[in-house]
């Protein structure tokens, strides 16, 4: 008997070994399917990432140089002589409002993107990218709406490139953000 049952517990170690070999091997290539799908998705997400933030600095890039454009010819925007006779008022008010927000309103929309993506941080300088952009929209707007002649526009310009500037600083934060997500390559969770 001896001898059958060393051929017994071999065969029962060989069972245990391979029963438990093969659940190890089913693991393992469970795992390494879940870590590839994990990086294949974070490939996918830096990709849509990319693309809207590329597409937000370019709305808020061509939003910027609207209100610069509108801040350069203040005095010719509230000059009177440059609107038809009695519709002063109501020209310039138009013509404010749909500059204003005609400039402001893609980056809105390309903000939605940024802020559905992530991360947090990025979603935050855009956030404050875009408070910084829009109080200089309103500041420009308000101006051109309250101003009756283009006396003080000198002063006026100056605020508002300032305002500006601080935009576009809240802009170089934005993409050193950006840029730090979009640099770090995805990786398995543990």
């Amino acid at each position: 008997m001896t001898e059958a049952w060393g051929a017994i517990v071999a065969a029962v170690a060989a069972g245990v070994f391979g029963i438990g070999g093969a659940f190890v091997g089913l693991y393992v290539g469970r795992r390494q399917t879940i870590d590839q799908a994990q990086v294949e998705h974070g490939q996918w997400l830096r990709g849509q990432r990319r693309e809207a933030y590329v597409a937000y600095l370019s709305a808020w890039d061509a939003a910027e140089t609207a209100l610069m454009m509108l801040v350069f010819d203040l005095r010719k925007h509230v000059d009177p002589s440059n609107y038809e006779e009695g519709q002063f008022e109501r020209e310039r008010r138009t013509f404010f409002a749909n500059s204003t927000g005609e400039a402001m309103f893609p980056v809105m929309a390309k903000l939605e993107a940024v802020q559905l993506l992530g991360p947090v941080d990025v979603a935050e300088a855009a956030d404050r990218m875009e408070s910084a952009l829009g109080a200089a929209a309103r500041e420009i707007g308000g101006y051109g709406l309250h101003a009756s002649t283009p006396d003080g526009c000198t002063a006026k310009q100056s605020e508002f490139n300032r305002m500006l500037f601080d935009a576009g600083r809240s802009r170089n934060h934005f993409f050193e953000q950006a840029k730090l997500v979009i640099a770090t390559p995805p990786k398995p969770q543990d």
